[in-house]
């Protein structure tokens, strides 16, 4: 992040990419002036974006203009390029050289070889050379320079880069591939229960065709006609559902791209390999859906299809009993797994964390060290913060307290054994950190101002305080002053503080390690009382233009920030909401078909029944007893693969729910419930017909 200005706009800006000056060797992007491949020679210079040049200045053409970094220092823009597509993981609006990130303070170690999560190396080969080769080189380079280090480091394609989460330190935050398997299995599905619809309802209505069939092969039709007309039918269906699907993606785009977070674009029209795909697509499932029917229709005997019209009665049924369980079993899964998903995301942003995230405020430290509030000012604007009463406590970190996303490092202390190595993150602070986020310490103390030995003062020297977790893997019955060191930090161990979460709980709490070197704190920390939050913020904004004018002031309160952890499991469960909700009403949609064809057949024994003295009620049971049979049969089926299926997913969170039997009941009862309403009004409506009108001809 950088305080980027010209005349009177200023902006923090935190799209900001520190390169090498040959960055554009590697990549090529559109220019629309300048000479890239030269721009970030000079140490002073800058290459922007449209939006950027746009925003700063209202135009493009800016080549030769100047910027204003961090309030004081000028650089030169020497190349304007095009703004980067949603689709690239190089996320930035301006680049930087190197040299300049480094006189800017930020941390950069060009020449320390095993920190390997400050800056990405890209490779370019050769056309179609296979970079599997060039792994044991690299992996023998870095043993040279760093063998005391485990990181394993090989090339990734570029491709490989957004669904690869299990890399670290990647320039942007990948996705679980997984995710798209999974979405696009349900969307099959969701396909294969419409193509059922389509076979049960083209078996069922076979007797209404039995004479037209029959009547075509007396004239001459072969079958194999017939089945070319029927498929013909099916694949027109197909062909007319693609056009109104893809009307229906434009129109919905917005909300695909609110669900998903991504810009997402769709211009199908402009791409003649995409409409040719589609459409051998819905020629495939044309063909799919009306094979078995046109065999099925095609096989009649024309003489027994003109002589009876209800030859078909009865034929086919078992095989579209099976299409409907399987259906309904689709949408008792996807109905568990709905129950599933909102039962962890609930568990997790209502579980405590371990600290008192409410109320609290994260202020972005956009600013370099020791200006703004930083070092001696901080204790002045924390003493005017605190006099007001709204205020509880303040503090300051490096990272805010619901993403902690440090490495880790091989820690040392008094009696390690020789032989055992641990890796321990670390998380600078600053005094009253555990008190401002009512985090107890269960031993020892806690950092004070009284202690001067506790805080780093540029000689690496610091006290320590560790988590529970970091202590138990130590193996020390008593960490209090034992000597420590981690990161070439080293100093006695002050206190123990309980275990909180400073991740998602998809992460179990690692081991880490607290300390003090003002340096490297770039937010701070400001508990408000909740009964005046609002003010209290109005006067925070107050304090910090007396005290840092030059930035501006930015704040997100923890909560908010906490919850959006859980934002792919939000996007997960809104999916497989509509997912079912599609589900279910496809599989309604044939079971209304059917049972509206069921009854349509056995009209006469319904009448028969009526005239006998059934009542309405017995009828509509004896009609609904066999729909009843096949949601049973579907929750049997569905049962075991969700757990199966639910169970794996949740194997990706180190805290989850138990998968009770009660998820199951209610997704069976659910599905009865649909069912029976489906399935109702056909019931009632032929158990209420006249028996008279039925039975007139008979």
């Amino acid at each position: 992040n950088m305080i980027c200005s010209h005349e009177n706009k200023r902006f923090v800006e935190d799209r900001i990419l520190a390169v090498d000056p040959e960055f554009f060797k590697i990549f090529d992007f559109t220019v629309l002036s300048g000479d890239p491949g030269q721009a970030l020679r000079d140490p002073n210079s800058i290459v922007i974006t449209r939006k950027i040049a746009e925003k700063y200045f209202g135009r493009t053409d800016v080549q030769g203009e100047q910027l204003k970094l961090e309030n004081r220092h000028f650089v030169n823009i020497n190349a304007v390029i095009e703004n980067l597509p949603a689709n690239t993981h190089l996320d930035f609006d301006m680049l930087i050289p190197l040299t300049l990130a480094r006189q800017k303070g930020r941390e950069i170690f060009p020449d320390v070889w095993h920190r390997f999560d400050e800056i990405c190396t890209y490779v370019l080969l050769q056309k179609k050379y296979p970079h599997e080769i060039l792994n044991p080189k690299i992996a023998a380079l870095k043993q040279s320079f760093s063998p005391e280090w485990d990181d394993e480091l090989y090339l990734q394609p570029i491709t490989k880069i957004h669904t690869s989460p299990e890399i670290e330190y990647n320039m942007a935050p990948s996705m679980d591939i997984k995710l798209v398997y999974i979405f696009s299995a349900i969307a099959a599905f969701i396909l294969l229960i419409a193509c059922i619809n389509f076979i049960n309802l083209s078996t069922a209505r076979a007797a209404h065709r039995s004479k037209e069939i029959g009547l075509r092969k007396v004239i001459g039709a072969s079958r194999g006609g017939l089945i070319k007309q029927l498929l013909g039918e099916s694949v027109a269906f197909s062909l007319l559902a693609f056009l109104i699907a893809a009307l229906l993606v434009k129109v919905f785009m917005p909300v695909l791209r609110n669900l998903t977070g991504h810009n997402m674009t769709f211009h199908l029209w402009q791409h003649w390999t995409a409409i040719l795909i589609f459409i051998l697509f819905a020629l495939l499932i044309g063909i799919v859906a009306g094979i078995y029917p046109a065999f099925y229709l095609s096989g009649y005997q024309p003489l027994q299809n003109i002589k009876r019209q209800n030859y078909a009665r009865g034929q086919g049924g078992n095989l579209r009993r099976a299409l409907v369980v399987f259906q309904f079993s689709i949408s008792i899964l996807l109905i568990i797994g709905t129950i599933i998903v909102y039962s962890q995301l609930s568990y997790m942003k209502n579980k405590q964390p371990g600290y008192n995230k409410e109320n609290l405020l994260s202020i972005p430290l956009n600013m370099p060290p020791g200006e703004g509030i930083f070092s001696p000012k901080f204790e002045n604007f924390r003493a005017e913060l605190l006099a007001y009463p709204g205020v509880l406590g303040v503090t300051m970190a490096c990272c805010s307290p619901e993403d902690v996303g440090t490495s880790a490092g091989e820690a040392s202390w008094d009696g390690k054994p020789d032989d055992y190595k641990l890796l321990v993150r670390w998380n600078v602070v600053f005094f009253d950190y555990f008190e401002t986020l009512d985090v107890p310490v269960v031993a020892g103390r806690s950092f004070s101002r009284d202690y001067p030995g506790d805080i780093n003062e540029g000689d690496n020297r610091n006290g320590f305080i560790l988590n529970e977790a970091a202590v138990k893997a130590m193996g020390v019955k008593d960490p209090l002053n034992i000597n420590f060191e981690l990161y070439n930090n080293r100093g006695p161990v002050v206190g123990v503080v309980k275990d909180f979460h400073y991740r998602s709980f998809r992460s179990n709490i690692e081991p880490m390690a607290f300390f003090i070197n003002p340096f490297f704190n770039r937010v701070v920390l400001v508990r408000v009382e909740p009964a005046n939050v609002q003010q209290s913020i109005r006067h925070i904004r107050e304090t910090w233009e007396k005290f840092a004018a030059a930035y501006p002031f930015e704040y997100s309160f923890v909560s908010e920030e906490y919850e959006k952890n859980y934002a792919g499991e939000e996007r997960i469960l809104t999916f497989i909401q509509y997912f079912s909700a599609l589900a279910i009403l496809i599989a309604c949609m044939g079971l209304f078909g059917l049972s509206a064809y069921d009854t349509e057949q056995r009209s006469r024994e319904i009448g028969v029944r009526k005239v006998t003295g059934a009542s309405i009620r017995s009828i509509v049971i004896l009609l609904s007893r066999e729909f009843s049979k096949w949601v049973l049969a579907a929750n049997l089926i569905a049962w075991p693969v969700a757990w199966f299926v639910c169970n794996n997913w949740l194997q990706n969170f180190a805290y989850r729910i138990n998968i009770e039997l009660w998820v199951f009941i209610v997704a069976g009862f659910l599905a009865f419930v649909i069912a029976f309403i489906t399935v109702a009004f056909q019931t009632v409506k032929a158990a209420m017909a006249n028996p008279v009108e039925v039975l007139r001809y008979e």
